[in-house]
């Protein structure tokens, strides 16, 4: 269920705005200044592309609440996906 990664999030420690789009039936990842990036999916809620592996995060009711990026150097970059 792609579609339940779709939004945008948002990051206390950036300004600019990660957003999980569909693209031809697939994931993607956009954000200012940067063409989007197509996310394969490597296991369940974890996606891999440039930008290095993306991990998807539920909440208590197990609804998409953020994602954590891991590329290089950085580790465990969360974000809080944003409520429209």
């Amino acid at each position: 269920m792609p579609h339940t990664y779709v939004g945008a999030y948002v990051s206390e420690e950036i300004d600019p705005v990660y957003r999980i789009v569909l693209q031809d039936g697939n994931l993607s990842l956009t954000r200012l200044k940067k063409k989007a990036e197509t996310l394969r999916p490597a296991v369940r809620d974890v996606f891999t592309g440039d930008v290095g592996t993306v991990r998807f995060t539920c909440d208590s009711r197990q609804r998409i609440s953020g994602l954590v990026v891991n590329a290089g150097r950085i580790r465990n970059f969360r974000f809080e996906k944003r409520v429209d």
